[in-house]
């Protein structure tokens, strides 16, 4: 487990929950349903939406995204 993406890439997936929300399951690097920089500003954008939103976007896209990332 950890709290900085900088250390993303030593784990095979990364689940990311905002206030007890899944905002994000997946490979680190396509970690692009949050942010499309990889440096450590993941938390503010989060800030930017509430967390019931960040969890309806991935409930509407996560299965599209695992289907094209293959990861179905």
């Amino acid at each position: 487990m950890t709290h900085s993406r900088l250390h993303g890439k030593l784990y095979d997936s990364v689940l990311i929950l905002y206030r007890g929300h899944i905002a994000y399951h997946g490979l680190m690097n396509f970690l692009f349903h949050i942010s499309t920089s990889r440096g450590p500003e993941l938390f503010p954008r989060l800030a930017q939406r509430t967390p019931e939103d960040w969890h309806r976007s991935w409930t509407k896209h996560g299965s599209t995204y695992y289907a094209h990332f293959g990861l179905a």
